[in-house]
């Protein structure tokens, strides 16, 4: 059985991490302190999350990424995509996005981290890596859009829930 290993990161490991964060999401520094304590979450070997008090990330290709339940409950600065009913409920469940169910979308590069959301509840229901640009994404008629790395119940959210 695999164990959960979670600890607090010394104060050096701490502040890095934060500066991290910040210089990646300059609009979180009303909510990160001096105090604000970094917790290590290791459920597994391929996956680490970061608590930072309140706030949870993940890393993909070197980057902090928001978690759903940050993303949720703060506001974040990364591009959105807003999705059709059909594609909202695949995506929930780990789909990639395809470019039919693309409703609207913020202006964005490939290979950049997006967050899926539903149209009329502006709620985030995943977080993908951009496959195409937001431009190739309007010139395109099908093809998929963007890869999927976190959604509702994966491993991210049911170490999160627990």
């Amino acid at each position: 059985m695999n164990r959960l290993k979670r600890h607090f990161l010394k104060t050096k490991e701490s502040k890095k991490m934060k500066m991290n964060l910040l210089n990646q999401f300059p609009e979180l520094k009303p909510l990160i302190s001096k105090e604000t304590r970094v917790e290590l979450i290791k459920p597994s070997k391929k996956l680490t999350i970061y608590a930072f008090d309140s706030l949870t990330f993940f890393k993909c290709q070197g980057k902090l990424v928001p978690t759903l339940k940050t993303l949720n409950q703060h506001s974040i600065n990364l591009p959105r995509i807003c999705v059709d009913k059909g594609a909202l409920i695949h995506v929930a469940r780990g789909a990639d996005l395809m470019v039919p169910g693309i409703i609207d979308m913020d202006s964005f590069d490939e290979k950049e981290i997006v967050i899926i959301t539903s149209c009329k509840e502006n709620f985030s229901v995943a977080v993908g890596l951009s496959l195409m640009s937001s431009k190739q994404i309007t010139e395109a008629s099908k093809g998929r859009a963007v890869r999927n790395i976190h959604h509702l119940n994966d491993e991210i959210w049911k170490q999160l829930e627990t």
